[in-house]
Formats: C-alpha cells, structure tokens, sequence
C-alpha cells in the first residue's frame, strides 16, 4: 500500500492527492444530500438570471447555473462550490512561506487544520452566499 502511496505522490504531490480525495468526498456529498432552503432560493433564481435580487447579488445564482450546464440535480447546484473550495485550498497553500511547506508532513499538517475549520470543511459542497 505504501509503494501504491508513494508511486502517486511521486506522480502528482501529496497534496493534490488530498486535495483530490477532498473533491470526490464533497462531490459525494453534493449529491446525495437533498438542497437546503437557501440553496433552493437560488436555484429559483438560477433560472432567470438578473444583475441582481431582492435580497443579494447575483454570484451564487450565476455559479448555480454554470453547475447545471454540467449537471441537472443537486450535484449541478453544488459542482462549481466544490471546485471553488478546492481551488480555495489551493490558493492558501501557495500563501505558506516555501520553509514550512519542506517541513515532514507538512501537506498534511495543512489539510487537517484546513478540514477542521467547520465552515471550509462541513459546507464546502452547500452552495450558499452566507
């Protein structure tokens, strides 16, 4: 297992390994847990895109209907949000000083704080502008 571990990090770097992992886990999520109110209010508005609503801009309409270009249930409301929080995670590590990042285990140091963070972590799939 370890030879299987080290041949892939090898090939694309521990972190985008976890990284990866982080994505299918929050797409499984996406899909298979049923939309939240919020997520429906904005979905409604997806369908008929305007600069802006009663109640707040027009961003997480807009990021709803580019998901619904690739799919049609709660997957395609959540898809561009998983994608965004994955980038998210990506651009906080290049934010680290080059010294820690050579640090051992420092990857994964990294992912678990980013993943104990309740509001990256839990509702990185929950498309919602609050």
């Amino acid at each position: 297992m370890n030879k299987t571990l080290d041949v892939i990090y090898s090939k694309i770097g521990k972190l985008n390994f976890l990284l990866i992992i982080f994505a299918i886990v929050n797409l499984i999520q996406a899909y298979f847990t049923p939309l939240h109110d919020d997520e429906a209010y904005y979905w409604v508005w997806s369908n008929n895109l305007e600069w802006g609503y009663f109640d707040h801009p027009p961003a997480v309409a807009l990021l709803i209907k580019i998901g619904r270009l690739f799919f049609s249930d709660e997957l395609g409301v959540r898809f561009v949000t998983v994608l965004l929080g994955v980038a998210t995670a990506k651009i906080i590590w290049s934010l680290i000083p080059v010294e820690n990042k050579r640090k051992s285990n420092s990857e994964l140091v990294f992912f678990a704080l980013l993943i104990s963070v309740p509001g990256f972590g839990m509702y990185n799939f929950i498309t919602t502008p609050d």
